[in-house]
């Protein structure tokens, strides 16, 4: 049975779950967002909200690494410039792949988990037959 936990909580969960899975691409985020999803146990719209903050969380340690990568290729002239360019846009596209991704797994997930509680409500209801 899943209790509600705190959002952060589900966030924390679904983007450590992205994070291990990252070996399979464009799944991993979707199997992170179904997660955080799941265990919000709020419907398919809470599980959005918690798909949608488990892609941002997953970006993290993305960013950092775009900026320490950025300020050791800064000093080169020209081609440090354009390297830093070329890391911010694929940060930005990262982003953009992880949220959306992130919030497809997460309204998978919410409606997963209301489907289950409708089971659970049926079960609990014909418990006696």
């Amino acid at each position: 049975m899943v209790g509600k936990r705190d959002t952060i909580t589900n966030v924390t969960v679904g983007a450590s779950v992205l994070t291990v899975s990252g070996f399979i691409p464009a799944i991993s985020a979707i199997i992170g967002g179904t997660v955080a999803g799941y265990l919000q146990d709020d419907g398919a719209r809470g599980g959005t909200k918690a798909g949608f903050a488990e892609g941002g969380v997953a970006i993290l340690p993305y960013g950092i690494l775009a900026v320490i990568t950025g300020g050791m290729v800064d000093p080169i002239p020209i081609r440090g410039d354009l390297l830093v360019g070329s890391v911010v846009v694929i940060i930005a596209f990262l982003c953009l792949y992880l949220v959306f991704f992130g919030v497809t797994g997460g309204l998978i997930g919410g409606h997963i988990a209301d489907e289950m509680a409708d089971e659970r409500k049926i079960d609990n209801e014909n418990w006696y037959e």
